[in-house]
């Protein structure tokens, strides 16, 4: 099983990408994308499942039951800082009307339909640091399985490729400098045993 995935054509519901849990392999987690242009929406429900709503660029309204969540998100592009997102129980039905062209993921997950919907402002989102440092060429979102697993999606910054090209980063050079350091205190602390 391959866990690369890649968006094909936009179908009429405007869904770019649809990873469930049985055709990815997984226990809990969904995701999905959807890209909508100005004035288009979509229906959607999420059966036995919770949903959260990220809105990854654009403009949007949602309705969920019988509240209404009106001018959602407004980023260009992912790039620029957290986005706005809304917790839906699961068995909630939702509709997202673009207000301007938008790019949401459909993140789920099994739920019991307990709770209210509520709006995640930016200013409400925590950011977590994984490893010793960030990169600087890309940007990462972290989903949590319920059985700890850690699902990664990155997006490239600009200057990615320059970053990761070895003629241009000296990443082979910077490398053979580390382990040859390490080698150096590995055999200096082996004659302290």
């Amino acid at each position: 099983m391959s866990l690369l995935v890649h968006p094909h054509a936009v179908d009429a519901k405007g869904v770019a990408l649809d990873i469930t849990p049985e055709s990815a392999g997984w226990t809990y987690v969904g995701f999905r994308v959807l890209k909508l242009a100005a004035g288009q929406t979509h229906d959607g429900f999420e059966d036995g499942r919770e949903a959260c709503l990220v809105i990854l660029s654009g403009t949007v309204d949602i309705s969920a039951g019988a509240l209404h969540f009106p001018t959602l998100g407004g980023r260009a592009s992912v790039f620029e800082g957290p986005a706005t997102s809304l917790y839906l129980p699961a068995n909630t039905a939702y509709r997202i009307t673009a207000t301007s062209d938008a790019e949401i993921a459909v993140c789920t997950a099994p739920g019991t339909g307990a709770g209210q919907p509520r709006v995640i402002a930016p200013g409400d989102v925590g950011l977590e640091t994984r490893g010793s440092s960030n990169p600087g060429f890309i940007d990462s979102i972290y989903f949590r399985d319920p059985n700890g697993y850690v699902i990664e999606l990155t997006c490239k910054r600009e200057g990615h490729d320059v970053a990761l090209d070895p003629v241009r980063n000296e990443a082979r050079a910077k490398l053979e400098r580390w382990q040859a350091g390490k080698k150096r205190t590995a055999g200096r602390d082996a004659s302290y045993g």
